[in-house]
Parts: structure tokens; C-alpha cells; sequence
């Protein structure tokens, strides 16, 4: 978790991490592969967590060297490791992680100023040569005033996918502290992130389909 000063993904996985990077951070000197194995976090879902910070002053400890360390140890040790990165604050530890990155996603909705701060950011991040750069919709509903169209030439690329607003189960996942594959499997948001999934890891899968279909049950 590299929201350094808010990072709230050990909330989201109802957990008090024992250790965060912080402790990572405190102990430099001493961290290797076995080092860093043993101060994640183990969840019930089978994957392992470094939360962010307790406090939002330890956060101004934490450099860019650290976090190229960090990532090239957990790049060598797991098949996919995911960087949760804050929104519209890109300094030298952000960018050292999208650097080091396969694939870059920019999550956005489709109201004005959402749309507005993607593109700034997309510029920002192509000035710093970050490349492999993907655009996903969050809260996706067909209808909506701005046309993908609209947005995809404000953005100046394709859509990669599309996410439902499936707010009821996403809050219910959210409070219960549960994720949403486990606690609802057969929601529309759990169901299109499996198809995300499969796309990640076969783009031919689904040439055209980016999570939403139309009327007639064409890909969107």
C-alpha cells in the first residue's frame, strides 16, 4: 500500500497489520528477501500485504530508494505483486514504483472533473516516460452524459476496462471487511473482475469486451 498517508488497505481487509513499512523502512540495513517475507501481512484470501504507515509523519522516512528495494525483492519472490498508489500525488517514491511497473492503471469515473484529473495525470505521466499506461472506468453506468467516445478522445486513448457501479455489494464487502469475490462471488462487480482477470492474463480473450455490454449484448 503506497498510500503512505492515508493507506487504508489493511482496513479494507478488517486486519491491524503487526508490521508496515515503517518497520521495513526502520530496519534498511537488514532487508533481504527473508527479511521482507517476514514482516507481510498474511490474509485468509492467500495473498500477502505490506500495509502503509500507522501514522502519516512515518510516511516522510520512506524514499524512492527504498520503495525501487522493496518492489525488486517482492518482483523476485511473487508471480504479481500490485501497487495501490494515491490519487493526483506523484512524487519520487510514486514514480520509482510506476517505473518499475508492467502495467500502469489510471482508474477514473466519468463525471467532468474525474475526467479532467486523468488527463492531467496521463500527461504527467508520459512526460516522466512511465509507459504501458491503462485507463479503467470505475462506476461505469450506460447512459451517463459524458460518451466514452467524449472521454476516450479527452484522454487521448481507449478505454481498457469498465467497471459496474455495484455500490450495495462493494459497501456491504467494504464494512464487513470481507472481499467481494469471497462474501458475494455473484455480484456484477465481483463477476467483472473475474473477466478482468482473465483479460489481464489473455488480452486475445476478449478482444473487444472491456467489462459492459449494449443493448444487444454487443461489447461496449
Amino acid at each position: 500500500d503506497l498510500n503512505l498517508q492515508a493507506g487504508d488497505s489493511s482496513v479494507l481487509l478488517d486486519l491491524v497489520p503487526k508490521t508496515t513499512i515503517s518497520d521495513v523502512i526502520r530496519n534498511y540495513n537488514r532487508l533481504d528477501a527473508a527479511f521482507l517475507l517476514g514482516v507481510m501481512e498474511k490474509t485468509d484470501e492467500g495473498f500477502e500485504l505490506l500495509a502503509a504507515p500507522a501514522s502519516p509523519e512515518e510516511s516522510e522516512d520512506v524514499t524512492g530508494e527504498h520503495i525501487g528495494k522493496v518492489l525488486q525483492l517482492c518482483r523476485n519472490h511473487y508471480d504479481s505483486v500490485i501497487v495501490d498508489c494515491p490519487a493526483m500525488d506523484v512524487d519520487e517514491r510514486i514514480l520509482e514504483a510506476l517505473r518499475s511497473a508492467d502495467t500502469t492503471f489510471v482508474v477514473t469515473d466519468l463525471s467532468v472533473p474525474a475526467v479532467r484529473n486523468a488527463s492531467r495525470l496521463l500527461k504527467l505521466l508520459r512526460k516522466e516516460g512511465i509507459a504501458r499506461i491503462e485507463v479503467v472506468v470505475n462506476r461505469y453506468l450506460k447512459g451517463q452524459a459524458a460518451t466514452l467516445e467524449e472521454v476516450e478522445k479527452t484522454l487521448g486513448c481507449r478505454i481498457f476496462w469498465l467497471f459496474p457501479n455495484d455500490f450495495e455489494s462493494t459497501m456491504e464487502s467494504i464494512n464487513r471487511g470481507t472481499p467481494l469475490m469471497r462474501y458475494n462471488p455473484r455480484s456484477a462487480f465481483a463477476r467483472n473482475i473475474m473477466e478482468f482477470v482473465q483479460k489481464l492474463q489473455d488480452p486475445k480473450a476478449f478482444p473487444q469486451y472491456r467489462g459492459a455490454k449494449g443493448l444487444l449484448g454487443k461489447a461496449v
